[in-house]
């Protein structure tokens, strides 16, 4: 099993750009928070389920979300290239 390392020196460089998104949004997150909203009024008050929308809205956003992110390629987090960063006082 993998780690992932964060970099907290990257997140406030930002010098190689790990955590960048599109000009500092993450558009794939508000895409998926308007297709959750969508199902979950649709299974809420159109369709409702027997079982609540609501714990099967919370895994359908995760999913979707990190599809997305996939699609997108901004899921992937690189490992093998921590380099050293000097910063400036």
């Amino acid at each position: 099993m993998t780690s992932t390392v964060i970099d907290p020196i990257e997140i406030v460089t930002n010098k190689r750009k790990t955590y960048e998104y599109q000009k500092g949004i993450n558009i794939m997150a508000y895409v998926t928070y308007i297709l959750a909203a969508v199902f979950a009024y649709y299974f809420t008050y159109v369709n409702s389920l027997a079982i609540g929308a609501t714990v099967l809205t919370f895994f359908i956003s995760g999913g979707i979300y990190g599809v997305l992110m996939a699609l997108s390629k901004q899921m992937y987090i690189s490992t093998s290239d921590q380099k050293d960063i000097s910063v400036q006082k």
